[in-house]
């Protein structure tokens, strides 16, 4: 969490003051929101927020008579954001991080600055510092892609001896132990007993836009080989799947090629899109999501019992999941649905991970 100086109404005059008795970190916090600092020569400085649904900020400004630019912007006072600084001289622009905000994201596609709202508090789980489950490649030989797929497995601390063990399969699992810090949360809930020990299989697909789509392929490997392969090397119990993004969607759509085969869904920033274009630059990848999504409402009694759901509010998806919720809460009486102040991110889905897995795995 960003940690700024002062819950005070900024000025030009505040923060040159700032600046001049040496600015130690940014965003710095303001009476609604944050306000965001550059010291250096530039003829235009912009703040790059990479949310999708967060308000623009305009350029900043700078004080005069000296290099030091800044903006005020509002901030939900536990959201989050991530960003960077684009600035200008010369001619040219480039993209940087904010030089003095240590905080940053960790994420596959390169790393962000964050500014985050004075009520905002990362998980506590995140100081977790003894490990208990442990993870392991798992290879099978699938015939269904024609070549070795290799996920991996996390395994409940040998201590555990509550068996059978609920199954969990996370879709992107290793990039959610990565970016995400899932073994963490899953070894504190474990720890806490606010869920039952239980193995999770990480799942880790090949080509993710082609196989996390509806297709075929993926539900086929799933249930004819991964699902097979586990039970037999464990004492399986009941089954769950999840995962974010794309990730949701292959959650989703497998459930509802094998109705009964899971005990529930964590979906996290599904992209359930109804159609494609728009502001949010949805490409042809999800068009097998538009014509899917009005079957999985209409037979909603495919899916399983219980059906959790989370997106961020500054995420582009989240007026989809404002419309797919009530319709299918009207057909679906296991719909649980939580918004969170972020975007469309792993920071958002971590964030939300305790209480979506909590959510999941009640009384399993």
């Amino acid at each position: 969490m960003c940690q700024y100086a002062g819950g005070v109404k900024t000025s030009s005059a505040h923060v040159a003051d700032r600046v001049a008795g040496g600015l130690e970190r940014t965003p710095l916090q303001t009476s609604d929101g944050v306000a965001f600092v550059y010291v250096g020569e530039a003829d235009h400085v912009d703040v790059v927020v990479m949310e999708d649904r967060f308000p623009e900020v305009g350029p900043l400004r700078r004080i005069q008579g000296s290099d030091v630019w800044y903006i005020e912007v509002p901030l939900d006072p536990d959201g989050t954001i991530e960003y960077k600084l684009a600035v200008s001289r010369g001619g040219k622009r480039r993209l940087i991080l904010d030089p003095t905000n240590p905080e940053r994201s960790n994420a596959p596609f390169g790393s962000n600055s964050i500014a985050s709202g004075p009520e905002y508090r990362p998980p506590i789980w995140l100081a977790e510092t003894d490990p208990a489950g442990t993870i392991e490649p798992y290879a099978i030989e699938s015939s269904v892609w024609g070549h070795e797929r290799t996920h991996r497995i996390f395994i409940p601390h040998d201590s555990v001896e509550s068996e059978p063990w609920p199954l969990l399969v996370l879709h992107d699992g290793p990039e959610y132990v990565r970016y995400a810090g899932f073994k963490a949360c899953l070894d504190w809930l474990i720890g806490m007993g606010q869920i039952p020990p239980m193995a999770v299989l990480l799942h880790q697909p090949h080509a993710r836009n082609e196989e996390y789509v509806g297709n075929p392929l993926h539900s086929r490997h799933l249930f004819e080989e991964v699902l097979p392969a586990v039970s037999s090397d464990w004492d399986i119990g009941p089954v769950y799947a999840g995962g974010a993004s794309l990730g949701a969607v292959a959650s989703l759509s497998a459930a509802h090629e094998a109705p009964g085969a899971f005990e529930g869904l964590m979906l996290q920033s599904g992209s359930f899109v109804s159609a494609l274009g728009g502001p949010f630059r949805r490409g042809p990848v999800l068009r097998p999501v538009t014509e899917m999504l009005p079957g999985w409402i209409d037979k909603a009694d495919r899916l399983p019992e219980r059906l959790v759901f989370s997106c961020g509010t500054y995420d582009g998806l989240v007026e989809d999941h404002r419309t797919l919720i009530p319709a299918l809460s009207d057909r679906h009486g296991g719909v649980s649905y939580q918004e969170i102040n972020a975007g469309h991110h792993w920071r958002c889905w971590r964030d939300a991970l305790e209480s979506d897995l909590s959510a999941l795995l009640q009384s399993a």
